[in-house]
Order: C-alpha cells, then structure tokens, then sequence
C-alpha cells in the first residue's frame, strides 16, 4: 500500500536573496510537501503514532526556516528543507517538495523551485536526474498572430518556464537572468504562430552558459495568448526540447518590418517569408495564380498567357479551373470579365514568380493599366504559395502579399480556386476550409459575386460562342443538400440519328439529307419557341449494347453531309443552334469539327480511341461530352457490377450529409472511374471548361442503377478525390448532361415496348433530372421534351 501525506503552501517568512525590486528583504514563501509514506496501522488503529503527523513537521520545518536571516536563494532553501525533512522524518519515503515566492521578480508572480527525492532505488521509484526551476506567469507584451488584425497592435502572452536543476549540482539557473533573456527576445520580436514563440523562447534559455554541460536535459515552455479566442481565458502550446536539440535548431525566422525586406534587398540576401522556407531552385514550389481578362478575345488572352507560362522552364501549368464571366467589382463602367484559376508548379520564388507574371502581362500582352481595378488585357495574381513541402509561405511587404488580400472577397477567385483543391484545404491566416469563406460569399447573394461558368462551344468570325451555366449551391430540391442546380435554363440536346439501325426511330433518317434537314428544322422552329438554344447532336453510330459497328469510313458517309448541311442552311439561326457530334472516333470528330461541329459526344470516355483527347486538345473552341461506361459496345452490358472497394490510392471527399448507403456506394464508384478518365482528358491537355460530364444512363448499368445515379445526380456533381500523389480531382461546377430518353429501363417501368412509346415517361425522368441538377438533357422527341424542360426550370430553378 502507497499512502501520501500532504502539506498545501505552509507559509514561511526568510530573506531568499533578491525581491521584484532587487532588494534583500524578507519574502512571504509557500512550501507544499508530498511525503510518500505508510499510514496502513495508523488507519487501523486510528492512533497518530504509526503515521506521520504534519502539525509535526509544519511546525518543525518552521523553525528550521527561521534559524536563519538569509537563505541567499530560494534553491538553496529548498534543498536545506529537503534534506532536513528527509534526516528528521524516517517515515518519509520519498518527498516531492515545491517553495513558491510570488515576489521574487516583478514579471513572474509564481517562481518555484520543485524538487524529488527517496530513500528507496528500487524500480518502483521513478526518481528523475533532476529538479526544476519553475518560472511561471510570466507576463509579456508582443506581436504575435496570423490574422492581418493581429499583426496592428501587440497583445498579452503567458509564459511558462520549466528548467532543469541537475540533483548533484548546488547551483541552479540565474532566475534573474532567464527572465530578462526572455523578456528582452520576445518583446523585440515578431511571430505569425505561438509555436515559433515557444521555440524559439527555449532556444534562447538553452544559450545561457549554465547549460553548457547539460545537452540532454529538457527545457520545457508553455505559451498562452490570453485574448486569441474570447469565449477561453486563453489557448496555445507547449513544447519540451532538450539542450542538445536546440542548440542544432535553426533559429526560427521572425517576421521582418518592410525596412528590412528593403535592407536585405540592398545587400541581395534571401528575404526571409514569415518562417517558412522557399523550396531551393532544385525542387518544386506550389502556386496557385488567378487569371482575369476583359479586352479584346478574352479566351485568347488566357490560353496565350498560359502558354507563355508553360514556356518558361521553371513553371508548370499543372491543371485549370473552369471558366465564369463576372461582373467588373470596384470600378463598374467596363465590360465582363473572363477569370479562373490555375495551379502550377514552380522553382521560382513569389518574388520571382511575380516578376514573371508582370512580364507576361506588359511585356508579352501588352497590358495597359491606366488605374487600379481597370480594364485589362490580362491580370496574373499570385493567390497562395506552397513550399517544396506543402507548407503556406506568407508574405506581406510593398511588392507582394501571399494569400492575396482580397482572395476572401472576391467569389470569381475563390469559386475557381475551390475546384484546384481539397475541401478540407484551410486559408494560411484565418485557419478556416477556404470552401467556408466561398459559402459565407454564396449566403450574401451580392449580384457582384453571381458568377457564370462558360464553356466555348465555336466561334463567330473572332467572338467566342459560349454555353453558360451558373452554378449555386441549392437545398431541399427533392430533399437533397448537395443539389448544385442552375439559374440558368436548362438545355435541349435533340438526338438525330444518320443511322439504319436506329432503336428509336427504326432509321427514318438514314441516307436522306433532305429527310434530315427538314427534321431538324422543325425540332428548332418547335423547341426555340420555349428556349434560346438548341443543341443538335448528330450521330452515325449506333451505341446501343451489342450493335453492330460501321467502319469509320461508313461513319464519316453519314454524319459529315449532315453537319454540313445544318451548319450552312440560311433558315437555321446560326447563333442559337449548335451542332453536336456522337461519337467516340477521334478522326470522325475532327472531321465533324472541320464540317461545324462544335461538341463533340463521346460515350467511352475517350477510353474507345486513345487519340480523342489529342483531337479535343487541338480544338481549344470545342466542347466534350466525357461519358462514363465500361468495356465497350459488346460488353458494357455485362458490366455492371458496382461492388465497394478498397482504394488505397485516392481519398474521397464525401459531403457528411450523405450517408454511405449501398445506394451511394454505386455512385461513388462511377465517380472514380469518371474522376480516372477526367484525369486522363486533362493531362492530355484537355481544358477543364471544355468538359461536359455524362453519368451514361443506360451504359455498363442495369435499371436500377441507372434510377439511382439520377437520384445521386448530386453527390456526382459534388464528387471530390485525391491520389496518393497529391493530383486533386474536383466535379465541383461542371455541367452535367443526362440522356435518359427512351432507354429500356423506362420501357420496363411503363410496360412500352416500342421506345417511341416512351416519351411521355421520358419527361417525367428529365424534369425529375433537372430537379436533381441536369444541365443538359438529351432527347429524341425534342418538342414535347423542350416543354418538360420548361415546366421544370420554372419549378427548380424559378425562371419565368
């Protein structure tokens, strides 16, 4: 049995050495003892005899105290107390010992010495190579924090210091001195985080000579900001480092004032960045760069500002965002913006990397700024900035500040800038997910921050033709609180069919130009009635499971005559239809582009033909359709089992709203397998505002997945993941088509046989895909969908 008896701050009057006020005068004291000890017959007899009695000791350590005037130091009177309670008291097996004074220095109200020691040197003693000097809040006034508020005024910190007092040694550390080493380091500083504060006070401590010969001895501290969070008495950090350890950490690098940034420019030194190092020019930094223009072909700006960057040897242009139209901020008369972000790989430093992006604003795009927030050709901003190891660099001087300090206000960076990375990837200085500063921007429903996201669908002499979506975040569309829907109208893509074996329409069109052009006549004068635009999607090439292939020879006979003769007929609005390919060869859709196509509709993927993504690349006006699907015509059928598995080279960003069912766990699978061949697009230079995502209804799935895909249309839209190497996929606003239109899944659920029957259910499947967040929807029977479609805005989306 191990009982302890305890004495709590005896209080003791002596003269130990000098007060606050560097006099020797006597001090009030307070010393608390734990005595391991025995008291197992005391409590059986109930009888003091057995057991040590502390008015005993209290009253015999107080007089040991007052045998004298002058202890010269509070560690020596602790070690005289020690030792006398130890030689006088045998019933003491071990002794754990704190004196306090509260006034042995005017910056610390709690200085302490704490000391340990037994009789026993067994192993059930764990008795430490020595004691401690504590000094305690001690009270400082500094520039410290990460928020640009913070760094105005200085604010109170706490310390605590805990210093080793080795058992043998009678000397301990000069309290006086540690205190003014401190004091002088930390109130002539400046810190961005209470980490580099604590290490850098313990490094400081480590310097003073007394510790010299004890390298592996700890020194431990404890940082408090006492007015950080409101609703705490205070919060921070504590580190332990041992002597040895600090005397090989670098010092940590304080935050400079502008005037020394200037200095070190003079001399041509490394300028320090707020504690974290610049990767060296042999390995590779993070960037991410805002894009805006509004002068001249805006999409052309951009694409020549990203060449002239990935023409430098010490960038990489390592992925884009989509592509919004904004409304000008701060200076209003002038025409829309083009912006967007990108992510880039660099060897350069933010100072470095800024003289190139003026460079390529002035020097190569000729760039004319007249005033602040003016018109532009093109404008290169430096959002954030990774180290080689992934850490934020913050700056803040006369020529640069990283983060941008204004990324918090402006929603045409902060939307783009959301889908180059995680969700969980916080803001350096406000410690909050960057996807929070966009919602609270989303909440406020300023028209300045309403954004559309574009995607060039051709062009017209030297106008780019754009789709426009606009995409927010929408809760409790059919009860989902991931529905990304639109403000924008949702689109028609109107199916015509070139071929002989068409499942719908039994090839009515098949070799007859004339048949053709008078159909799709009439499916625009009917559909533009109720809609501006009009998508015709012209096929040659069945894709139906298990159809019997044409060559591409027979394919280009088909599709090309047709495209051609839309794209020149005088009674077609040129500006309100587009033309739309179906196909998965990349000699078919260059062809197509070459004839006026300006999307084109693959189904594979662009995992039937290696080379389409080279063709889309070369196309930067057209659009792609990137389907989902598995194997190929023969054997998507068989295809469709969608078991959970265990993927150890991604991580999913699953919003927690939605449960992992094994409903979702379908979805969230076709959402890898998309997230693969998005990849795969992009690094082979496909543009992301090029993209149009398809889930492929009816392709590699059965009935019933082909209902729940519909109904997790937003999770897709929502759908996040990264590799084990960092690469970042993001579905986040990307247009979404669904083509749902006379599938068999429908015919079973309706009892139609013949697919031409299924028109009517068809409507009932888009409009409840628009409420789910379908951009686009692909039709046959493009009149009555076309009025589906309207009803359905006018309920999801409010359009009139």
């Amino acid at each position: 049995m191990r009982d302890k008896v305890h004495i709590e701050n005896l209080q003791v009057e002596t003269a130990i050495g000098p007060d606050s006020w560097n006099q020797i005068n006597p001090q009030q004291c307070y010393l608390s003892m734990e005595m391991l000890t025995d008291f197992s017959k005391a409590a059986e007899h109930d009888d003091l005899t057995h057991t040590l009695n502390y008015a005993v000791i209290c009253r015999e350590v107080g007089k040991f105290v007052g045998s004298r005037t002058d202890w010269g130091s509070l560690g020596n009177l602790s070690k005289s107390v020690t030792k006398f309670v130890m030689s006088n008291f045998p019933g003491v097996d071990s002794l754990k010992l704190k004196l306090q004074t509260r006034t042995g220095h005017i910056r610390s109200d709690d200085i302490s010495c704490v000391i340990e020691e037994n009789r026993r040197r067994d192993e059930e003693i764990n008795t430490l190579r020595y004691d401690l000097l504590c000094i305690s809040n001690l009270k400082l006034l500094t520039l410290i924090g990460v928020f640009p508020f913070e760094r105005l005024q200085k604010q109170y910190v706490t310390l605590d210091l805990k210093l080793p007092w080795p058992k043998q040694v009678v000397r301990h550390a000069t309290v006086r001195s540690a205190i003014e080493r401190v004091v002088e380091h930390v109130e002539h500083s400046k810190f961005l985080t209470v980490e580099a504060l604590a290490e850098s006070v313990a490094k400081i401590i480590s310097s003073d000579s007394y510790f010299a010969q004890y390298t592996d001895f700890p020194i431990d501290v404890k940082v408090i900001k006492l007015n950080a969070i409101t609703a705490t008495s205070g919060v921070g950090v504590s580190c332990v480092r041992s002597v040895n350890e600090l005397r090989h950490l670098k010092k940590p690098l304080i935050l400079p004032d502008v005037d020394e940034y200037e200095f070190a420019k003079e001399k041509s030194e490394v300028i320090p960045h707020h504690g974290l190092n610049v990767a060296p020019s042999d390995t590779w930094n993070t960037a991410y760069l805002a894009f805006g223009s509004n002068v001249g072909d805006r999409l052309q700006n951009i694409r020549t500002a990203i060449d002239l960057l990935n023409q430098r040897k010490t960038i990489r242009v390592k992925c884009m965002s989509s592509l919004f139209e904004s409304e000008p901020m701060y200076f209003k008369d002038q025409e829309s913006f083009l912006n967007g972000c990108l992510k880039i790989q660099t060897s350069l430093s933010p100072h470095e990397l800024l003289v190139c992006c003026k460079e390529i604003e002035y020097d190569e795009l000729k760039r004319v700024k007249k005033f602040d927030n003016g018109p532009r050709t093109i404008d290169l901003d430096i959002i954030l900035f990774l180290n080689g190891a992934g850490e934020p660099v913050m700056i803040d001087d006369e020529k640069l500040t990283v983060p941008h300090k204004r990324l918090l206000e402006r929603s045409f960076v902060l939307e783009p800038l959301c889908e180059l990375i995680p969700p969980n990837f916080v803001h350096p200085l406000t410690a909050e997910p960057l996807i929070d500063h966009l919602n609270k921007l989303s909440k406020k429903g300023n028209d300045e921050d309403r954004l559309f996201n574009l995607v060039p669908v051709g062009s017209s002499g030297s106008t780019v033709n754009f789709l426009k979506f606009q995409n927010v975040t929408e809760e409790g569309i059919f009860g989902s609180t991931l529905g990304r829907g639109s403000k924008v109208a949702t689109l028609v893509m109107a199916i015509v069919n070139t071929t002989p074996d068409s499942f719908s329409d039994s090839g009515e069109l098949y070799c007859d130009l004339d048949k053709q052009l008078s159909c799709v006549k009439e499916i625009c004068s009917q559909t533009l009635r109720l809609h501006e635009k009009l998508i015709i999607d012209v096929g040659g090439c069945s894709t139906r499971p298990n159809s019997p292939q044409p060559s591409e020879e027979e394919e280009l006979r088909r599709v090309i005559p047709t495209i051609q003769a839309i794209k020149s007929c005088p009674d077609l609005p040129s500006d309100k239809v587009i033309i739309s390919v179906d196909t998965y060869r990349s000699n078919v859709a260059q062809k197509a582009i070459n004839a006026g196509a300006s999307i084109v509709n693959d189904i594979s993927g662009g995992s039937f033909d290696s080379s389409m993504f080279s063709v889309i690349a070369a196309n930067p006006n057209v659009a792609y359709v990137l389907s989902h699907t598995r194997g190929d015509i023969a054997t998507m059928a068989k295809l469709t089992n969608y078991e959970e598995s265990q993927n150890g080279k991604l991580s999913e960003y699953i919003s927690d709203k939605i449960c992992k069912t094994s409903e979702t766990a379908t979805t969230r699978i076709i959402g890898r397998e998309l997230a693969e061949r998005y990849f795969a697009a992009v690094n082979n230079g496909v543009a992301r505002w090029q993209i149009i995502m398809d889930p492929g209804i009816g392709f590699a799935k059965n009935g019933d997945q082909n209902l729940q895909i519909i109904r997790q249309l937003p999770l897709l839209k929502s759908f996040s993941c990264t590799w084990e190497n960092g690469e970042h996929v993001s579905f986040r606003n990307l247009p979404w088509l669904v083509g749902p239109s006379r599938k068999k899944f429908i015919g079973k659920i309706t009892k139609e046989e013949n697919p031409s029957d299924r028109d009517f259910a068809t409507g009932a499947v888009i409009t409840a895909s628009i409420g789910f967040g379908a951009d686009i929807v692909r039709v046959h029977n493009a009149k009555d969908c076309a009025k589906a479609v309207k009803v359905a805005d006018a309920l999801y989306k409010q359009l009139p």
